[in-house]
């Protein structure tokens, strides 16, 4: 949620708790809500409500005054010509005028916020067009590509965008770079390691002039990452650069265009071959008995035989075997005397 919005928000929400304490006169005559808070205490949990409705809706994107503006007109006019309606049919009721006048100004001050709103969150899907000032979406469709979590924790990422091959838009979701911070105080190092390389990469490509980048802010609690992300992809009709077997499989089911970076690099460089010397660093122990665990740069899991005590270390070894997958090589080593 941007800060525009959350001011938003919080101005709507003091607007409904004033509205219903000028309504006090409605409850005033009832025994049990006569009490003086009765009346914010319904407009504070009717503004809790409509906000709660309304982000459900989920937002698509996030800035610009221009579309503060655009909603306010919008709510305005809508408001003004909803409430002469209105007007005309309770005039034989004998409402009030007090009535009246908090009546225009719930309906008012609702619309209007709902307008804003609707226009900062979807404001890149829809194009106006006014003199001196266009308002547009920026073509989103087929033009976004989305990175997933394992692209985001690959070394090849950022070469490989900065090699100007990606022509789209890259699309960065601000609920992969929330989990990746909550996995920085995981208490294995290697997990720590991975986290921190990913935060990095996120704000690298941030600061990129090669390609346009969008922050998106999508974040569908109920649904677990991958299926957030495949989520948003489906929303903007995008594709996912990913990694991710999951992903790269759910979304062939879903018709959700992929690009696979393992595939990709495949198709560029040759994978490491039995006999090949290399350094790496041995970062953490393996499931097996005197094992120990390393990656290479892109990610790659590396079992190395008798470097269970070497852990933290970084070790010249020479590759064994490899199983080969369309996830991604896994390595079989042993250390060798440097």
């Amino acid at each position: 949620m941007t800060f525009v919005l959350f001011i938003l928000r919080v101005i709507f929400v003091a607007l409904c708790v004033f509205i219903g304490y000028e309504l006090k006169e409605v409850f005033q005559d009832s025994p049990t809500m006569s009490s003086p808070i009765v009346g914010p205490t319904i407009g504070f949990a009717i503004s809790i409500l409509i906000i709660i409705v309304e982000t459900q809706l989920k937002p698509i994107f996030k800035k610009t005054t221009f579309a503060i503006i655009i909603g306010l007109i919008i709510g305005l006019s809508a408001s003004y010509l909803l409430n002469e309606i209105i007007l005309a049919l309770i005039n034989e009721k004998n409402m009030s005028q007090d009535n009246i006048k908090t009546l225009r100004l719930i309906i008012t001050f609702t619309l209007t916020y709902l307008s804003i709103s609707t226009v900062i969150q979807t404001k890149d899907k829809f194009k106006f067009a006014i003199p001196y000032v266009e308002f547009r979406g920026t073509q989103l469709g087929k033009n976004i590509t989305i990175i997933d979590k394992s692209t985001l924790l690959d070394n090849r990422l950022l070469p490989l965008i900065k090699s100007g091959i990606m022509e789209s838009k890259i699309g960065l979701l601000k609920i992969i770079l929330h989990e990746l911070e909550e996995e920085c105080n995981n208490e294995d190092p290697a997990i720590r390691a991975i986290a921190n390389l990913g935060i990095k990469q996120y704000h690298q490509i941030k600061e990129l002039e090669i390609v346009y980048v969008e922050e998106l802010e999508e974040d569908f609690q109920t649904e677990d990452l991958a299926s957030q992300i495949m989520r948003v992809a489906e929303m903007l009709q995008g594709r996912i650069l990913t990694n991710d077997s999951v992903i790269l499989e759910e979304s062939h089911i879903r018709n959700i265009k992929t690009i696979n970076l393992n595939a990709l690099a495949k198709s560029l460089n040759p994978p490491l071959i039995p006999g090949q010397k290399i350094n790496i660093e041995v970062i953490k122990k393996g499931d097996t008995k005197n094992q120990g665990l390393g990656y290479l740069d892109d990610a790659t899991l590396v079992i190395i035989e008798d470097a269970a005590d070497l852990v933290g270390q970084t070790i010249k070894i020479e590759i064994k075997s490899f199983l080969q997958r369309s996830s991604g090589n896994m390595y079989f080593a042993f250390p060798i005397s440097s």
